[in-house]
């Protein structure tokens, strides 16, 4: 189920993106208007969409962003 990401999220997918895409990248990907989906088991950030459509993975083995053709 989609919903509202916090502040405090934003900002840890944002830095992510920063060290894994370089300085920026982080507020140029994920707008505030981001949505997520969580683990129902873990509570973590699972998927990450933006106007509905899936702009990212967060993976679980590495803590790392998986883009899709949309976020790219």
């Amino acid at each position: 189920m989609l919903s509202c990401i916090t502040k405090d999220e934003l900002i840890k997918i944002r830095a992510i993106a920063d060290i894994q895409f370089g300085k920026g990248c982080g507020k140029v990907l994920f707008p505030e208007e981001v949505m997520v989906i969580k683990s129902k088991r873990t509570g973590k950030i699972k998927n990450i969409y933006y106007n509905g459509k899936l702009i990212a993975t967060l993976r679980t083995n590495d803590g790392y962003l998986a883009l899709s053709i949309e976020g790219a």
